[in-house]
């Protein structure tokens, strides 16, 4: 199996040489056999590009190939990188069944044997499967910020038994993932997708997964390719990040919640007790309900397929149940969709969330 490691590239000339080298690449990096680097530039302003030319330059030739997507967003880069990947492939006549695209981020760094484990994982797993690897929290945030780290488990704690097993949990993280190039054609590509006021609907790994539930896909966790990401979008701005569990939500929400609470922007907002960090806590809670009881639930009801137990199945109907029809050809052909009425919850029916986690969350 040739794995393609597939990296989006926007202003990272900070850390896109650590991220390369961390996969095997650059100045000194002892390459990894039938693995190439496709390197993206989605339009930078900064030095990005020098940098993946020198990454290419200093890599083993005709392992690293240096591309541009002129077209900004999530969705344009990943696509470009798996085309490029899908056209090298064809060019060494490998079968699309024997490629295997592992996603990347270019603020993230790899464990050693990162790509050799999702490999040995893919020919274990076989097809139609997405490989999920392991993200940790690097050890300078998680000493310098370790009351932060400890509120958000403290909270998700409070929500654990409502959330499915991994069996029916779709939310994927872009940074970790890994799938055959087959099964990605299979599942119908990564997709643009825009919810009903016309604003981009993001989380283009976890709808691409949805759309492959339908057809019977399934996740598997590989606790032994494991990642460091930069946290950099939590020092963007720690509460927004808190509230939101890290899902990307889209710029209107964002700029309502900092119009609405201007006071919460830094690390120590969370430390100050107040209606404020109040309903923080109650927004990461509906964020975990939502994301991953509620919303893999009304899929696994939809497709027919689910290990959900009976008792936490019950728990969740009253949301679940609430929930227009929803059929395996709309999730097939709009997953965000899905995706933005099951999180919309969380601003349309607050006072219902209230009560349902009131009810079934354990004590914070």
């Amino acid at each position: 199996m040739h794995a393609f490691v597939v990296v989006p590239c926007f202003n990272e000339e900070d850390g896109l040489a650590a991220t390369c080298a961390s996969l095997g690449f650059g100045d000194g990096q002892s390459t990894p056999e039938n693995v190439h680097l496709v390197l993206v530039d989605n339009g930078s302003t900064d030095r990005t590009h020098w940098i993946m030319k020198e990454i290419q330059d200093q890599s083993p030739l005709q392992t690293v190939t240096a591309t541009h997507e002129p077209e900004r967003g999530f969705v344009p880069p990943r696509r470009r990188g798996i085309d490029v990947a899908h056209a090298l492939a064809d060019e060494l006549a490998i079968g699309q069944d024997a490629v295997l695209i592992v996603q990347a981020d270019a603020d993230t760094l790899y464990a050693p044997g990162y790509v050799a484990a999702l490999v040995s994982a893919a020919k274990t797993a076989g097809s139609n499967t997405l490989l999920e690897g392991v993200t940790n929290v690097p050890l300078g945030f998680a000493t310098a910020h370790a009351d932060y780290l400890a509120l958000c488990a403290r909270v998700d704690t409070t929500v654990r038994d409502l959330c499915v097993p991994t069996a029916d949990d779709v939310i994927a993280d872009d940074k970790v993932c890994a799938y055959r190039l087959a099964d990605y054609f299979a599942w119908g590509e990564h997709q643009r997708e825009h919810d009903p006021d016309g604003e981009e609907i993001h989380a283009e790994t976890s709808r691409l997964y949805m759309r492959a539930r339908t057809v019977g896909a399934h996740k598997v966790p590989i606790n032994t390719a494991i990642a460091w990401p930069s946290r950099r979008k939590v020092y963007e701005h720690p509460v927004l990040y808190f509230i939101s569990d890290g899902f990307p939500h889209g710029g209107q929400w964002s700029a309502r919640w900092r119009q609405s609470h201007p006071e919460m922007t830094g690390f120590d907002a969370l430390s100050r007790p107040g209606p404020a960090r109040t309903e923080a806590i109650f927004l990461r809670q509906a964020h975990e309900l939502i994301l991953f009881g509620v919303l893999p639930a009304w899929i696994a009801h939809t497709i027919g397929r689910t290990s959900i137990p009976n008792a936490l199945a019950r728990r969740l109907a009253p949301l679940v149940d609430s929930l227009p029809v929803l059929t395996p050809e709309s999730l097939r052909s709009s997953p965000g969709i899905a995706l933005w009425i099951a999180t919309n919850i969380i601003e349309k029916r607050p006072e219902d969330l209230r009560r349902f986690l009131w009810e079934n969350a354990a004590p914070l």
